[in-house]
């Protein structure tokens, strides 16, 4: 494991493209394993991989000498899969909130049996009519 230090500070060092591809290489499949078990989906589980591999890129001049890396690749794995489950529930939460506030801002259609918003108004007593002059001809009297 010596090795991944290594390659590490080739890559912190001297920018080595090389040894980060080496890197990649090796543990990608650890990572990726772990992140498709915490998500169950091989989607987003792709994204996790990239993820971690962007942050060793970013944190490599900083890892500690003693570091087992791949101890720190599935520690930061586990970390960035857990704020995405996070991210995603809050998400889901704002966008029931603002379903339900759109259900309780909308007036049932009589004729349908369904509901719809207004546009421009969310709540509120209907507005007043304007001036006799801005009203279409229809509504004159």
């Amino acid at each position: 494991m010596n090795d991944d230090l290594t390659l590490v500070r080739a890559y912190a060092d001297r920018q080595s493209e090389d040894a980060f591809t080496a890197l990649v290489e090796r543990h990608v499949n650890l990572v990726y394993s772990a992140a498709l078990r915490q998500t169950r989906d091989p989607h987003v589980a792709r994204e996790i991989t990239q993820a971690v591999f962007i942050i060793l890129a970013r944190k490599a001049a900083t890892l500690p000498a003693r570091t087992v890396l791949p101890g720190w690749l599935y520690r930061t794995t586990h970390y960035v899969a857990a704020n995405l489950r996070k991210t995603d529930l809050h998400r889901r939460q704002r966008e029931q909130e603002a379903y339900m506030d759109t259900l309780a801002h909308a007036e049932p259609d009589l004729h349908l049996g369904t509901t719809f918003t207004r546009p421009g108004r969310s709540h509120g007593p209907p507005a007043r009519p304007g001036p006799r002059r801005h009203r279409p001809p229809l509504f004159r009297k």
